[in-house]
């Protein structure tokens, strides 16, 4: 989309896996693959990854990013993610003399643990020339920890292609192979399974709506470190069979997966914003999630969608009861999400809105 714009992108990006290719080309990227201690892994949380890991990964940046920029003779630095490509990216433009800018998620300002990893964003956020956040929450926590005045705009990450997350998409052929009966009410979870998706208060909903609801299916859809424990919960519950869980979903078939939903359901206790929210809305679900964080830029209580305290067991079960014994609400609802979704969330609003941000940050 950015290549009718004439713009041009070198994307440098960590190899995580052996398969991956080193360098990719298409017509308005190239994409360049560094080598790190990886272990054939993604560990999403950073307070976790051992510190050589993290050493070699911002090392290996560094040398990649300093030789792409002189052989692609780029103009403008852009870090996505505070740490660590922020940190990559605040030291690169340092050396070489090009602006930065940087995105913040939310998630990534928030860790409440290492010191270490805390010091190393409010350097890059305090060293970078634009900030680019993805929610008001995020906003105010950049705000916090930035003392100096630096530009922040605001840009809902890469949007939602609302073409291809539509309400017309058939999840017929993914439905039957999920071993799903055209009687079974479909509530799906799409992300991964780490502690601040709450996905075991999601499991414990279940299995208390499982009497009233004898044709209720869950649909866990990720991967993540909590996985084995939420298998292990879902057995000790009596759940086999109501709980699926596919692994991960491959790009190609995520949305037929939205399309089988009957309600799409977020219970984390934070989010920078909820990207899985606006695919789900695109194609025209209702949505079910966390009174919190980024969510309350994305999710209108009651108008696009139902909300619930974080945490709260029985709001969630009342949540999810109310849009089962209610087809009108689901579908107002859905349609809602979807409205909103094309005239706020969309794609092209975003890029048009970013490119916008990368020609302020080179004038200034």
């Amino acid at each position: 989309m950015v290549k009718d714009h004439g713009y041009r992108f070198s994307v440098v990006t960590p190899r995580i896996f052996d398969w991956s290719e080193k360098l990719e080309m298409n017509r308005s990227e190239i994409i360049y693959r560094f080598n790190f201690l990886s272990e054939n892994r993604v560990l999403v949380n950073y307070e976790q990854i051992p510190f050589l890991r993290m050493i070699t990964y911002v090392l290996s940046g560094i040398l990649k990013s300093i030789h792409v920029l002189k052989r692609d003779r780029c103009q403008l630095i852009h870090a996505n993610f505070v740490v660590p490509a922020g940190l990559i990216g605040v030291i690169v433009a340092k050396l070489s003399g090009r602006k930065v800018l940087v995105s913040a998620h939310g998630t990534d300002i928030t860790w409440r643990g290492s010191q270490i990893v805390k010091a190393c964003a409010r350097l890059v956020l305090a060293l970078s020339d634009y900030i680019i956040v993805n929610s008001e929450f995020t906003r105010q926590k950049v705000r916090h920890l930035v003392r100096r005045k630096i530009p922040i705009e605001m840009v809902y990450a890469a949007g939602v292609n609302t073409r291809r997350f539509n309400p017309s998409i058939d999840g017929s052929i993914v439905r039957n192979e999920l071993g799903l009966s055209d009687d079974d009410f479909v509530i799906l979870y799409v992300g991964i399974l780490v502690e601040r998706k709450r996905v075991e208060d999601l499991i414990a909903a279940a299995a208390q709506l499982r009497p009233c609801h004898p044709h209720l299916k869950l649909i866990v859809a990720g991967e993540g470190e909590l996985r084995k424990g939420l298998e292990a919960q879902v057995a000790q519950k009596g759940l086999k069979g109501t709980v699926i869980f596919p692994g991960r979903v491959p790009d190609d078939i995520l949305p037929a997966i939205y399309a089988l939903a009957d309600v799409f359901v977020l219970p984390s206790s934070e989010e920078g914003l909820g990207v899985v929210l606006l695919e789900a809305m695109a194609s025209g679900k209702p949505v079910i999630a966390s009174r919190t964080s980024g969510i309350l830029s994305v999710v209108d209580d009651r108008r696009t969608g139902l909300l619930f305290e974080p945490g709260n067991i029985d709001d969630l079960v009342g949540k999810i009861d109310l849009l089962m014994n209610d087809t009108r609400l689901r579908s107002e609802l859905g349609e809602a999400a979807r409205s909103i979704t094309v005239q706020r969330f969309a794609q092209e609003l975003q890029v048009e809105k970013l490119l916008g941000v990368y020609e302020r940050c080179l004038a200034s």
